[in-house]
């Protein structure tokens, strides 16, 4: 998400808040580019911003997306993973809630089945998700999830019943 999107979503946030329209949450949906980077620092202030204005955050769909299907799966797995836990880790500890999967294994994504993906086009397979197209798990997407385990279980103890603790 560029500054501009960031700074229009906290405007239309506020600007409901303002009006009096109940909002609990905000979800984020992310599509990380594997020939790209996303800003940590911008996305932990954003986190924060939203957290200020006593609303929950949960990374809502998270996958990597590439303009080209890579030849060498396991480089693409290891930098898909690294982008993957950076993302998620920034927004757990900023004050994120939850990470939601809106699809687990290859086969199922959209990277693979809509018309006009590189995939298609190029008849190989995109790997965007945590899983294999038989529902296994890719090494390093193991290796990245492992990493926030310890993070997680501290977040999830500081939580009573899907409630934010009191601040």
């Amino acid at each position: 998400m560029d500054d501009e999107k960031r700074r229009r979503v906290l405007a239309f946030v506020r600007g409901l808040r303002d009006r009096g329209v109940p909002i609990d949450a905000v979800g984020l949906q992310e599509h990380l580019r594997l020939d790209g980077a996303f800003s940590a620092p911008k996305l932990a202030e954003f986190v924060r911003s939203l957290r200020a204005l006593d609303l929950r955050v949960l990374a809502t769909e998270v996958d990597v997306i590439e303009s080209e299907t890579w030849s060498d799966e396991a480089e693409r797995d290891a930098k898909g993973a690294a982008l993957v836990h950076g993302f998620v880790s920034t927004v757990l500890e900023n004050g994120g809630d939850a990470v939601l999967c809106w699809g687990l294994a290859d086969s199922f994504s959209w990277a693979n089945t809509e018309d006009g993906q590189p995939a298609k086009k190029s008849g190989r397979r995109a790997r965007p998700l945590p899983l294999e197209d038989e529902f296994g798990r890719k090494a390093d997407v193991a290796r990245a999830g492992s990493g926030l385990r310890g993070a997680a279980m501290a977040l999830i103890r500081g939580r009573r019943c899907g409630r934010a603790a009191p601040r």
